[in-house]
């Protein structure tokens, strides 16, 4: 079920009425429990026994670790790190066997190999992962009652792609019963529609050129490929800042806070910068559960950046065995071991620091990007081949381009992105007047009523 949808919005409707109709606690989290079931299984009713089954798992894993902490953190790593391997990358792997039979002249045995990969088991994962360790560090206690651990992971808002919450952030929250506010819930409603135009008006209409542009590069000219890169940049962006934009508006309504998960990424003035505000929560729990584990900066300079690369190519496979998810991890990986080590080197004086500001922003701007090519692409091949185009400067260089429309609605996302982030921020700390925001949403609401179609495009950040 898509929040894009109008079932998602029947169940939302149901949801909310009957939530803050019900007075009582532990009615109100079964209403969210019972939503949040029916929301996963809406996609395939047989993968709501997987999600239970982490559930279970989690919960007893939690209490070992309570009591041992080493081997429960041991335990439930290797089964829960299994469980995710064996459902998102065993097609992968059959594919190599397969492609190594043939080569060999043997008949492949895994033609046939095809597992469903259940939507949101990598943020799922994660973010069990992320509780069963707070439970060794001591920073949360394991939680005795199933319902809740049930709760924490299926919350449906935040389930299929985040934004990654932690026990200690999400559990307080469903234990506590919430007063009614109306602000909050105007505000939340206004939160949701923003993202739902994030999603419907903005990065759905860039995804059919550059769609067409991946799917046959040679055919397009360099000009009409940096567009298509440039417009993937901001596709990805809409998409995902939509997706968890309307995560936040719905937790809202029901009076929850969940993280907000975007910050002006574009905005970055280096790649560290736009790691802190691209996806946080993951980039958080890749800092605490990966890269501090794996030493940080705590050891010498080359240990640093070599935690820094291996950090990043996790981050890049936990997208998917592919090597183009590998090697989007290796870009960042390696630029951002390399801008740490220069950054220590130069010292900029106040006349110089403008310029180097502005030179170092656009460099970090061309990494961004050129990484997002290998994402979007199905083979590097195809990268490479998009890449090429990009930089083969010639006769008809200039000859093709994005339609114009899709250019100017690209010019606007690029203007209304600080204005809608500020929006958001002021809405979600309560410091936007109701009324006002009131306005604002009816107006939305009449946007999103025009520029929706009958389609119904999924978030790209599902099938991860």
């Amino acid at each position: 079920m898509l929040f894009n949808s109008i079932e998602f919005c029947y169940l939302l409707a149901i949801t909310l009425i009957a939530y803050w109709m019900m007075p009582n606690l532990r009615v109100r989290q079964g209403i969210l429990l019972i939503a949040s079931l029916v929301f996963y299984a809406y996609w395939y009713p047989p993968y709501l026994t997987i999600l239970l089954s982490l559930v279970v798992l989690s919960y007893f894993f939690g209490i070992l670790t309570e009591r041992y902490p080493r081997a429960g953190v041991w335990s439930a790593s290797l089964t829960l790190l299994g469980i995710l391997c064996y459902y998102k990358y065993s097609n992968y792997f059959a594919g190599l066997i397969d492609q190594a039979l043939w080569f060999f002249g043997n008949k492949p045995q895994f033609e046939h190999f095809d597992i469903k990969l259940p939507l949101g088991i990598s943020f799922m994962v994660f973010q069990l992962l992320g509780y069963i360790v707070d439970v060794a560090k001591k920073e949360v206690k394991a939680e005795k009652n199933i319902v809740f651990v049930t709760l924490f992971i299926s919350y449906f808002p935040h389930l299929i792609a985040g934004p990654i919450c932690r026990a200690t952030q999400l559990i307080p929250q469903l234990r506590s019963r919430h007063k009614f506010d109306s602000g909050m819930l105007g505000s939340g409603f206004v939160i949701f529609s923003i993202g739902l135009i994030l999603k419907i008006v903005f990065a759905d209409n860039f995804a059919p050129y550059v769609d067409n542009v991946f799917k046959a590069p040679s055919t397009f000219s360099g000009f009409g490929s940096l567009c298509a890169a440039i417009l993937y940049g901001f596709q990805i962006y809409a998409d995902f800042w939509g997706y968890s934009t309307m995560a936040v508006g719905i937790s809202l309504m029901f009076g929850i806070s969940v993280p907000i998960n975007f910050n002006l990424p574009y905005h970055s003035s280096s790649l560290q910068d736009f790691w802190r505000r691209w996806h946080i929560t993951l980039s958080v729990w890749l800092r605490d559960y990966l890269y501090i584990p794996l030493g940080g900066s705590r050891g010498t300079e080359y240990q640093t950046q070599r935690n820094l690369v291996l950090t990043m190519l996790l981050g890049g496979l936990w997208h998917g065995a592919n090597t183009t998810f590998i090697v989007w991890g290796a870009i960042h990986g390696l630029t951002l071991a390399i801008e740490r080590a220069t950054l220590k080197q130069i010292s900029v004086n106040t006349k110089a620091s403008r310029t180097f500001q502005v030179i170092h922003y656009a460099i970090t701007m061309i990494v961004v990007f050129i990484a997002w090519i290998f994402f979007r692409a199905q083979t590097s091949q195809q990268a490479i081949e998009v890449l090429t185009n990009i930089f083969r400067v010639g006769t008809g260089y200039f000859t093709s381009t994005a339609p114009k429309h899709t250019l100017i609605l690209a010019l606007l996302f690029v203007i209304l992105m600080k204005p809608a982030t500020q929006l958001i921020a002021n809405l979600y700390q309560k410091t936007f007047r109701f009324d006002r925001a009131l306005v604002f949403a009816s107006w939305t609401a009449l946007l999103v009523t025009i520029f929706a179609s009958s389609d119904v495009p999924k978030f790209i950040y599902f099938d991860f």
